[in-house]
């Protein structure tokens, strides 16, 4: 009930889906009750047709690309829109979602310093060292949100929550946490996942200055590179959090992913934190 999420892919898919031009699930109906929390949502069965990647898959540069195509078409969408919102997009602030599940779930910033601790084995010497810097960065990272551009994000875009069409293009389903902040988040947290390490490495700035073309072609004013590049470094450290309370659930939480998924999408985090400088990264 706290995080909302019932609420919020309801209205993604009454609200928000008609209006987008991506690859995503369809629906005969979606409905929630917010006396009793219950919803339905009935969707358009996708499965004979579309495959569903984890972290085993090897994502090629050309569904990387689609993938930057995808979040492209919806952040432009509604990008700095007046109707972010009010009752035609009706869901959270990502700064404020944060802030609530924070509230909600005391325990949530300790398991992710201890799975932090007990992962060390696969991450650089230099980023341990840096433990105590970690958590007040993730807080600021998802504090960053209420000054920056707003548009509608998907806000958990690991590589399990994409889908392959046989077109090779790259779709998006589970919108149970779509809420509204910054396009950074759901572009670093898409290539830090999708990506192996190495690949990552080689093609993460061509992939953001892609993105960045893209959202350009679609009206969006001009941002430059290295701003971009600013708000991916800092968005890494929430969705990092993502991952470490995967492995280590605050108590009244459920295990979420089998455990070889969080340790390697853990591994591409680590990475890519340490490359990128992300602690650093913040003023």
């Amino acid at each position: 009930a706290e995080s909302g999420t019932a609420e919020a892919e309801t209205n993604f898919y009454l609200n928000a889906r008609p209006r987008l031009d991506i690859p995503a699930p369809e629906t005969y109906y979606a409905g929630f009750d917010p006396e009793t929390y219950a919803y339905l949502i009935m969707m358009k069965d996708i499965g004979g047709h579309v495959t569903f990647p984890d972290e085993r898959h090897v994502t090629t540069r050309a569904q990387a690309e689609n993938q930057i195509d995808t979040l492209a078409r919806l952040h432009s969408r509604f990008y700095e829109s007046p109707e972010l919102g009010t009752g035609d997009l009706p869901f959270s602030r990502w700064h404020i979602w944060w802030k609530n599940m924070m509230a909600a779930s005391p325990g949530f910033a300790p398991c992710c310093d201890q799975a932090f601790g007990e992962s060390e084995h696969i991450m650089p010497p230099r980023l341990f060292r840096r433990r105590d810097e970690v958590w007040p960065k993730t807080m600021q990272s998802a504090a960053n949100h209420a000054a920056l551009p707003q548009t509608l994000i998907h806000s958990d875009v690991h590589l399990k929550n994409w889908f392959l069409l046989p077109d090779d293009r790259m779709g998006l389903h589970d919108w149970q946490l779509t809420t509204i902040g910054h396009w950074s988040r759901d572009l670093i947290y898409t290539i830090t996942t999708a990506l192996t390490v190495e690949n990552r490495r080689a093609w993460d700035r061509d992939l953001i200055t892609l993105y960045l073309e893209k959202m350009a072609e679609r009206g969006v004013p001009k941002i430059a590179f290295d701003e971009a590049l600013t708000h991916c470094r800092q968005q890494l450290m929430t969705a990092l959090a993502f991952w470490t309370i995967t492995l280590r659930p605050a108590p009244e939480m459920t295990d979420m992913q089998p455990e070889r998924t969080t340790w390697e999408f853990l591994r591409r985090f680590y990475a890519a934190i340490d490359d990128l400088d992300a602690l650093d990264a913040f003023a």
